[in-house]
């Protein structure tokens, strides 16, 4: 009994996140870089701040299928699939970037590969404000798009993606 306790806690808690992501999700947050950006001591900011590889593992929310307004009710979002996936991805500081990992549905694990482009979201912003968006696509057919800060000199990237029905969020470490 305690365990159902303690595992509908974990669902409520994940329902909750979900809603405010599904709900919010297409509102303009600033509050993501100035946080995490305010230590990269960068003079500009430019596409090479993430230049380089990041490796990460993550886990994440799927809704199929995706909704295509937010929710009103929670009755409304419908039911997510837990996914995780663990890889690298590198920035080659010019645009484009390219990764690997393996994504685990609940019935083993996929490999897949990507590749796509990234973008500073606001060229005009200072480099405490620095930010990025990102679109890629996998070998699982698959479009994803992003909005990326990084922080402790460049070292951390902060990633979410920005589609309706996914949540995810991904802290990647330099390597």
């Amino acid at each position: 009994m305690r365990a159902l306790r303690y595992g509908l806690g974990v669902a409520s808690i994940l329902v909750l996140a979900s809603l405010l992501v599904v709900a919010f999700g297409h509102v303009k947050v600033n509050i993501l870089p100035k946080v995490l950006a305010h230590d990269n001591q960068q003079e500009t900011c430019s596409l090479e701040l993430l230049e380089g590889s990041f490796s990460y593992a993550v886990q994440a929310l799927t809704l199929f299928p995706p909704p295509t307004s937010p929710p009103t009710s929670p009755s409304q979002i419908g039911a997510y699939t837990p996914l995780a996936f663990a890889g690298t991805v590198h920035f080659d500081g010019q645009g484009s970037l390219r990764g690997a990992d393996v994504v685990n549905f609940g019935f083993g694990g996929v490999p897949r590969t990507f590749s796509g482009t990234y973008a500073v979201a606001d060229p005009k912003a200072n480099p405490s404000d620095c930010a990025f968006t990102s679109t890629f696509t996998d070998t699982l057919g698959n479009t994803i798009h992003t909005y990326m800060v990084v922080a402790s000199h460049g070292n951390v990237l902060k990633l979410v993606n920005t589609d309706p029905g996914f949540v995810l969020v991904l802290d990647g470490q330099k390597k």
